[in-house]
């Protein structure tokens, strides 16, 4: 259930940015029955409502340098990392928990800056 939650929001961040779309419209494309259940969950998911998402996105695409825009990445990167390692703790345990992290970081942090 997680799974297709966060997948139906993941579908409406997209839509967000790439559509002229209103929330509410975006919301009932993804299969929530109301505007106000999404804005919660999307809030929930993505620590910002979706109208808001919706601006700082746009802003920073257009506007923003390309660190900026990496940084942005980075931060929806470290967000379904950070949903695939609660699922996995909740599979795997503690000692499971620590092999998939180590795994996941440490080619990201080897990188250089």
């Amino acid at each position: 259930m997680a799974y297709l939650t966060r997948w139906r929001l993941q579908l409406g961040a997209q839509m967000l940015t790439s559509t002229n779309s209103s929330v509410a419209q975006i919301a009932a494309k993804v299969g929530y029955e109301s505007e106000a259940s999404f804005n919660r969950a999307f809030k929930r998911e993505f620590s910002l409502p979706p109208a808001k998402f919706r601006l700082e996105s746009k802003s920073l695409g257009r506007h923003a340098p390309a660190h900026e825009q990496q940084s942005l990445a980075v931060s929806h990167l470290h967000l379904k990392l950070s949903s695939a390692i609660e699922d996995m703790t909740l599979a795997t345990g503690a000692f499971g928990l620590l092999l998939v992290t180590a795994r996941i970081w440490s080619p990201i942090l080897a990188r250089p800056q």
